[in-house]
Order: structure tokens, then C-alpha cells, then sequence
């Protein structure tokens, strides 16, 4: 599936504005239908904001697609809630460079994934957490745009101990281990990889799942796609790869994927 943006593309049917996002020495707040609030005319599109940057501030627009990176400063985050603080990763993302963005759900059919270098994580077996899933934002750093050479993709956790973000290979040797540890042979990952613009506009929580829990929920309402999709998060939990958005990926695959030696495989 082609995820870039156009002018057509539909509203989004949340309304709540992401926190601000820091580039450089001036603070922008970014929509992703919309770009730019601080813009040339209300209702210019993409090259109405080109040329604002261009004119107030030469050489930002440069910096901001050459060497993009999401900060972990004003970014939304509420504790055992990582579908919806990837949510809001992807709301700060520029609606031009959104399509480089996957969101990364992982799980198996136990509900049982361990991952390591996690805030809450035991601290005597180098912080390993065992997750019903876990959702993480990958992003695929087209040639030639990154400070470091040799870099492919990005991965952002807003749980992790490591860097934010972190060269994708080593999250997948620190944190995720695919079958290099008993507890990853034990239980084997899945990962369900969607197009973070199709996860913007689709995605929908009631929170339902965590009624049982005594973890306060984020203080914004509950992220609704639509009004008549108020939970869909079990389809994209669930790991059958006949059903459900995106595709599903063995850990093998997904390393291969975020090292792009492969081509992207078609996103549905």
C-alpha cells in the first residue's frame, strides 16, 4: 500500500493536539493532517509550509527531514499504556515524513513476550519485563539521512532503558534476543507491523482491557477511530496473519525487514 500522504487524505477523527514537539531553538506544534500550525495562510497545504520555513527560518526544513528525531521531552506517556504512547509518538510525527513510520506490536499466542532493558524490569536479570504485548515505533531512515552511517532504521520505546531512539539492530540484540535466550526460545515472538498512518486513523480504544487494573488511566479521552469502532486493540494484539491490519513477521523477519535488506513487504 502506498501510505503517502496526499491532499485528499481523510480528516482525522481525533481532535485533541498532541503536545509540542522541540526542533532546533523554536517549538512547533505539529497536526498530522495539517502540518505546521504556526504556516503562511490557514489553509495552505504542504508547499504553503515549505515556503514559510523557507522564509522565517532557511535551513530549518533541511534539518528537520534530513536528521528527523522524535524527543522524549512533552511526549505523552501514561505507564502500561504503549499502544496509546505510540499513538501519540506518531501525532508528532510530520504528516510529510509519516510514511518512513511502522507501529510494531509484539506478542504470541501465551500473551507472554519477554523483553529486555525495560524501566520496570527485574534489575538482577539485565531488566527483562515479560509483556502480554508490546508496541514500539519503527522508523525506516531513507538513505543518506542519518547522523550515523550504517543506520537503516530507528525504533522508539518509551519503556526501554536504552537510547530514544535506538539503531533498530541494537534493539533487537539487547532487547528483543530472537532465540538467543531460554525465555525467547520459550516463548517466541510475533510482530504485527502497520503503517503508522493507517494506525492514526484506525486505531481505536475503549480501555476496556485494563478495567481489572489499578494503574490510573491517561488523563485524555479514549482514542476513538470513529463512532462505531470503540475497541479494536485485540486485532491488532492478536497474531493470526489471516485476519487483522498490517502484517504479521517471525522475528527473523522482522529483523530482516528493519535492517532493509529486504524490500517492505505490502502493507494491508
Amino acid at each position: 500500500m502506498d501510505t503517502t500522504s496526499s491532499d485528499d487524505s481523510p480528516a482525522l477523527p481525533y481532535s485533541t493536539k498532541p503536545p509540542p514537539t522541540p526542533f532546533g531553538e523554536k517549538t512547533y506544534d505539529y497536526n498530522f493532517i495539517g502540518g505546521l500550525e504556526e504556516r503562511a495562510s490557514a489553509g495552505g497545504g504542504l508547499s504553503e509550509q515549505h515556503r514559510y520555513l523557507q522564509k522565517a527560518h532557511p535551513g530549518l526544513e533541511a534539518r528537520i527531514n534530513r536528521h528527523f528525531a522524535l524527543s522524549r521531552k512533552n511526549m505523552l506517556y501514561t505507564r502500561y499504556y504503549c499502544e496509546e504512547n505510540v499513538w501519540w509518538l506518531c501525532r508528532n510525527v510530520p504528516e510529510d515524513l509519516l510514511h518512513q513510520f511502522h507501529v510494531i506490536f509484539i506478542s504470541n499466542p501465551q500473551k507472554r513476550v519477554p523483553i529486555w532493558q525495560q524501566a520496570i524490569g527485574d534489575n538482577e536479570k539485565d531488566y527483562v519485563t515479560f509483556w502480554d504485548y508490546h508496541v514500539i515505533l519503527l522508523h525506516m531512515v531513507p538513505p543518506g539521512t542519518s547522523r550515523e552511517q550504517n543506520i537503516t532504521s530507528l525504533i522508539y520505546d518509551l519503556d526501554s532503558l536504552l537510547p530514544f531512539p535506538v539503531d533498530s539492530m541494537e534493539y533487537i540484540q539487547r532487547a528483543l534476543r530472537p532465540d538467543t535466550d531460554k525465555y525467547s526460545k520459550e516463548f517466541r515472538k510475533k510482530f504485527r507491523v502497520c503503517t503508522a498512518t493507517d494506525f492514526l486513523l484506525k486505531f481505536s480504544s475503549d480501555r476496556s482491557h485494563m478495567k481489572f487494573s489499578n494503574t490510573p488511566p491517561p488523563f485524555y479521552p479514549c482514542i476513538q477511530a470513529n463512532s462505531d469502532t470503540k475497541m479494536n486493540l485485540d486485532s491488532y494484539v492478536d497474531m493470526n496473519p489471516t485476519t487483522g491490519p498490517g502484517i504479521v513477521m517471525s522475528s527473523l523477519e522482522f529483523a530482516s525487514f528493519a535492517s532493509g535488506i529486504e524490500a517492505p513487504p505490502p502493507l494491508l
